[in-house]
């Protein structure tokens, strides 16, 4: 009743076309998912939740609104949205997906208090690796907004780092380990988390960034220094597969660029139907994740032509992107978020 509550409040009285197809909610919901206009599949994803109370995959079709009020950055929509789906949907596992959105949109509003404590439930409440590792690399940047570089930060951070080492998260994990403690002076313990990035993940994009850190610190003259007390991640580290990667026949010969990366999507389907719509964009390019998949649109030498496709994706779409870096190394393209 909330959801619906929450769809009727944001569309009006005569938001919905009303269809007189006897069309099955699972086809309906597909239809949805392959609609190429964000508004349009928003009305149709209501439609399916109000018209179809007892229909079992009404949570997909309230992700799929999360999703789109994440792209749109429509942070107060996310926020009722996850709100509503967290309510409705309490005893489905998608909860936890709605309560990882929820954390998100308070953050982005600036309520880190109330963010952090979603983040905190979320970790006791889903303990999966990828969900954990995501939600508290968040934990972790509304610890450093609330407090800076505060112990705090850190020991989220250590959380990552030896809990959850074959995440895909590790290698940024302890890049940001080196950022804090080079931010604090210690350049011993920068210089061994940066060094420890470069010689377990040496094909990551964080390696190339972590070179140039070390180039930095290394007027302070630094030496090797144990900087957390478990060291038996990093054995097993060396087996780790990075991803996520692009998959495609012809790889670019471009070895580094800038491109802006939106989404994630739930389907291939949906990916391809907006990447139709980005035709004029140039070069659009679809992601492989470990779940779901993201465009990635442009290939820039630079992250300020970067910034040009990004401020005319939300200009023209209304499609909020990151910018991010992609590396080849060995014929294989590795994502870098700035």
């Amino acid at each position: 009743m909330l959801f619906l509550l929450f769809c009727t409040s944001i569309i009006g009285e005569n938001g919905f076309c009303e269809s007189k197809a006897k069309t099955s909610p699972d086809v309906k919901l597909r239809l949805a998912e392959n609609e190429t206009d964000p508004e349009k599949a928003l009305q149709k994803f209501r439609m399916i939740i109000e018209k179809n109370p007892g229909f079992r995959n009404n949570d997909r079709a309230a992700l799929g609104m999360c999703r789109i009020f994440h792209l749109q950055s429509r942070w107060n929509d996310l926020e009722k949205c996850s709100r509503a789906g967290i309510s409705a949907y309490k005893k489905n596992p998608s909860a936890d997906e709605f309560r990882y959105f929820l954390a998100l949109a308070l953050a982005q509003l600036g309520r880190y208090d109330e963010a952090r404590k979603e983040c905190l439930a979320l970790c006791e409440s889903n303990h999966g690796y990828e969900m954990l590792s995501k939600t508290l690399l968040l934990l972790s940047h509304i610890n450093k907004k609330i407090t800076g570089y505060s112990d705090e930060y850190i020991e989220t951070l250590k959380d990552v780092t030896l809990g959850l080492y074959d995440s895909e998260m590790i290698q940024t994990s302890i890049f940001l380990l080196g950022d804090f403690f080079e931010n604090k002076k210690d350049y011993d313990r920068a210089y061994s988390a940066y060094t420890d990035v470069v010689k377990y993940f040496p094909d990551s994009p964080e390696a190339a960034l972590s070179l140039a850190r070390i180039s930095l610190i290394k007027e302070h003259n630094p030496v090797r220094k144990k900087y957390f007390s478990d060291s038996a991640m990093l054995a097993k580290a060396e087996k780790i597969d990075i991803t996520p990667e692009i998959n495609g026949e012809n790889p670019e010969k471009t070895q580094n660029f800038f491109s802006v990366s939106i989404g994630s999507f739930g389907t291939i389907n949906e990916t391809n139907e907006i990447k139709k719509i980005l035709a004029d964009f140039g070069t659009v390019k679809a992601v492989k994740l470990r779940t779901g998949y993201s465009l990635l649109v442009g290939m820039n030498a630079s992250s300020d032509e970067a910034m040009k496709t990004k401020i005319r994706l939300a200009e023209e779409q209304g499609i909020n992107g990151k910018i991010v870096k992609i590396s080849t190394v060995s014929g294989k393209k590795y994502i870098y978020g700035e």
